[in-house]
């Protein structure tokens, strides 16, 4: 009945493409057949393998919807039949109905660098094969000669927008331009710019370490770029905020052991300049603790640091404390280290806090500052440092900013631990002030975590910003942005864009410690970006937009004198998205999720409408629409709503049935003073199917075990089960169903339904395996323990299975268990409910 090898897995969406449009390209000489160009389309949120054939995708060209100040991209894949010698793309202006003009400078366009992959990162099935990765741009590509394409591989072109913030919102067209070996090639592009701003504000805090140790002390900067100078460095951390992500350091070790403050105040101050910058850490030297006899650091050098950041704050006037973390490294993962490590820390943290807190009575007499409300900010600010614990494991004693790596968080009891921890009230200033929230990844989590490995789907990073935001985090760490180096031979690694596994530490997480590459093989003075990277800025710029969508319901919510709670709608959003820590990763149900939230944003801004309380009860959806004065709401489908009034505004309490597919939050909003109309589609719900147990047919038991249906039973079901019945008493009941309407599941059914009951004396563990054909390895699915005697309702989400590894499934294998001395009798089954997902907008 058991299988040995077992994994859990993750949803994915087998991808698809075709050859969308054929074209021809010129060749060389005169007996070089001419290579037919198929150009198709992907989005962002899609890694297109170089060597995989795809079936079934469409020429939509290039096509991207933007929020104004937003950089968003989509992809132009294209493959030839034969080789081509030379290939170069361009963009162009693009116009709206109206006339404006979308300018070809607010185009950036790369060439996709591939990596191949052999070996599935740790824990999981990915695909084997060549992975985009490395994001040359194209003017690069052209000048080093690696702008070729073999026949039958497929070259994907990444085309970011950087949408203008006073751009006006419209659909804009016109056309870009493919060349293959001096043939040019028309291809389509469409620019839809949402009316809404994204706020140029970056409230991810965050610290991304730009690697300055381990090869022979001059960094990791100097064994890629063979140059150790900070100008360097600086090149590393911009390319980094760039892309939202705060450097680690704003000084290397080197400056840092010289306690010269002067210059990190300088420092410090040049860093402030960039946009996006809001994060920075306060250098420290290490030092035994004479008090303790454990790792410790320099306290008074660190003082000296508090003192300059201080005394330059009264300078500029302004509170530079804000944005100040540590992270001390020698208590880095310390639970990994041992309990002793991890009482060493509460020891080192608090005597640190209460030096804190003297030399801050210090600074009350010798702090001069003219601006008693700029001091006391000063003085709140260095009370008010983020000491990150960063530790795989959750919680430490010592009130300190607990970042705990956010694979450990799948769990619902244990992200209720992850709170806000209250300050010490003895150092605080403010009644309920609280650290903030932050978490990080390292080699782990594996799939289905959100990680940024080269082998995970492109979605499952900027899902990570989704998660954030309903998580309530603030601050994301990741320990390396650049590791070049071969950590068993501490040597630079022999091919920076070939070795994608840096770790040898047996994890074998592909990518993982580097988002940058070098830019010095191809004589670029700096880093070149992944696409990993920009992934990773999507993630941020959506979390950015969903507190603008907090913001916004709580101004029409005011305006009408009432409140409103955006979790109801967003977890409509989030649910077809990820559940716990797992994802779907198709690319179509991401759009639409991001569609939506951009029409309920634009509604709220301009129409003054929101839906508040939306909440699901079995098959029925129930919501609030709220909406100002002046407007008039017209619903669509099959919907009651029964409309109310709140301080002049109106109130439409909306029941709506979900059991049929397809449905929708649907209506549309007419303005009095607004000229135009606004509309809003939300998918929820999706089709049922109920799938009985006569249509499992013949179920594969073990010898002792019999299957049979039955319609009465001694526990209240009504309806036929599935029994699988012991001659006596077993520990473990199961069976294999591997009839059609089993191999029928893949990534269109979103939830698999049904309720189960054991006959048992004691708790029993359930197990639900899934078999698929690309393998024929089985993988748990499902597992959770159900009480003796006791009918449970089972309800898989089939669309977090990842189908791309999975393939077709060829059966399901349903499995109970008790502890040795336990007496299982039966296991009962149910008929089956498929609930399918939702379709993806056009």
């Amino acid at each position: 009945m058991k299988r040995k090898l077992r994994r859990t897995i993750f949803g994915a969406v087998a991808l698809v493409m075709s050859a969308a449009v054929l074209l021809t390209a010129c060749g060389d000489g005169k007996n070089k057949p001419k290579a037919e160009i198929s150009v198709w389309s992907a989005t962002s949120t899609e890694k297109i393998l170089q060597d995989k054939t795809y079936e079934g995708r469409s020429n939509n060209g290039y096509a991207v919807k933007v929020f104004k100040n937003e950089a968003e991209a989509a992809q132009v894949i294209f493959t030839p039949t034969e080789d081509i010698g030379a290939y170069a793309f361009s963009a162009a202006d693009l116009e709206n109905a109206d006339g404006d003009i979308l300018e070809e400078e607010c185009f950036e366009i790369y060439h996709e660098k591939y990596v191949e992959i052999l070996e599935s990162s740790y824990d999981t099935d990915s695909e084997h094969g060549s992975y985009p990765d490395c994001l040359l741009p194209m003017s690069v590509a052209e000048s080093s000669g690696e702008n070729t394409v073999k026949k039958g591989e497929n070259q994907g072109i990444w085309i970011e927008t950087i949408c203008p913030e006073d751009q006006p919102a419209g659909v804009y067209t016109g056309s870009f331009t493919l060349t293959a070996d001096g043939e040019s090639i028309a291809v389509p592009a469409s620019v839809t710019v949402y009316d809404y701003t994204l706020t140029s504000e970056n409230h991810t805090r965050s610290v991304f370490y730009i690697g300055t140790y381990w090869w022979s002390s001059l960094g990791l900067t100097a064994a890629a770029e063979l140059d150790t100078t900070i100008e360097m460095y600086d090149k590393y951390a911009a390319m980094l905020l760039k892309y939202r992500a705060n450097p680690g350091d704003i000084v290397d070790e080197a400056f840092t052991a010289t306690g010269n403050v002067d210059y990190f105040v300088e420092r410090l101050l040049q860093y402030r300049e960039y946009e996006n910058f809001n994060t920075y850490t306060i250098p420290y030297v290490n030092k035994t603790d004479p008090e303790y006899n454990i790792r410790a650091i320099d306290y008074d050098l660190f003082l000296k640091y508090i003192d300059a950041v201080a005394e330059a704050s009264v300078e500029q006037g302004v509170n530079l404390f804000e944005g100040a973390t540590t992270y001390f490294q020698m208590y880095d993962e310390a639970s990994l280290q041992g309990m002793q490590v991890v009482a060493d820390c509460e020891k080192f943290f608090n005597k640190l806090f209460d030096i804190i807190a003297e030399h801050i009575e210090q600074l009350k007499e010798t702090l001069h500052c003219p601006d008693e409300e700029l001091k006391t900010e000063i003085l709140n600010g260095i009370r008010d440092i983020q000491h990150l614990y960063v530790d795989s494991a959750y919680g430490l004693q010592a009130n300190v900013t607990n970042c705990p790596m956010y694979g450990s968080l799948h769990d619902e009891d244990v992200r209720k631990q992850y709170t806000h921890e209250p300050m010490v009230p003895d150092r605080e200033q403010e009644a309920g002030k609280t650290y903030e929230k932050w978490w990080y990844s390292a080699t782990s989590p594996a799939a289905p975590g959100p990680n940024l490995h080269i082998d995970n789907e492109l979605n499952v990073p900027r899902l990570e910003g989704w998660m954030r935001y309903e998580n309530d985090v603030n601050g994301y760490l990741y320990w390396a942005a650049n590791f070049t180096i071969d950590r068993v031979s501490i040597e630079p690694i022999g091919d920076f864009y070939g070795t994608t596994n840096r770790m040898d530490n047996g994890n074998g997480s592909h990518g993982d410690g580097f988002l940058m590459y070098p830019g010095k093989p191809y004589g670029v003075d700096g880093p070149l970006p992944s696409i990993r990277l920009s992934a990773f800025r999507d993630a941020c710029e959506d979390y950015e937009l969903l507190l603008a969508l907090e913001e916004e319901y709580a101004k029409v919510a005011e305006s009408a004198g009432t409140e409103a709670d955006v979790s109801g709608v967003y977890g409509l959003l989030k649910e077809k998205l990820y559940s716990n820590m797992k994802y779907n990763t198709n690319s179509d149900i991401f759009a639409m999720a991001r569609e939506e939230l951009a029409q309920l944003l634009i509604m709220a801004k301009h129409g003054g409408a929101i839906v508040k309380d939306a909440a699901i009860d079995g098959d029925e959806l129930t919501y609030e629409l709220l909406i100002t004065q002046g407007q008039t709401a017209e619903f669509e489908g099959r919907v009651n709503a029964l409309e109310s009034s709140v301080n002049g505004a109106k109130l439409y309490t909306v029941r709506t049935d979900l059991s049929r597919g397809d449905n929708e939050i649907g209506f549309s909003l007419t303005s009095q003073y607004v000229t135009g109309q606004y509309s809003l589609r939300l998918a929820v719900g999706g089709k049922h199917e109920a799938i009985s147990v006569n249509d499992f047919a013949d179920v594969n038991v073990k010898s002792g075990l019999v299957a049979s249906v039955v319609t009465e039973n001694d526990f209240g079901v009504e309806g036929p089960l599935l029994a699988v019945t012991a001659e006596g008493e077993k520990t473990e009941i199961g069976f294999i169903a591997d009839a059609p309407v089993i191999k029928e599941v893949d990534s269109n059914i979103r939830y698999i339904e049904f309720d189960i009951y054991c006959d048992s004396d004691e708790d029993v563990n359930f197990t639900l395996y899934a078999t698929g054909t690309r393998n024929g390895i089985t993988q748990t699915v499902y597992s959770k323990v159900l009480k003796a005697k006791t009918l449970t309702h089972i309800r898989i989400e089939c669309c977090f299975w990842n189908f791309r590894n999975l393939g077709t499934l060829s059966d399901l294998e349903l499995e109970v268990s008790a502890e040795e001395g336990a007496a299982v009798r039966g296991l009962y089954m149910t008929d089956m409910a498929y609930i399918w997902q939702m379709s993806a907008m056009q």
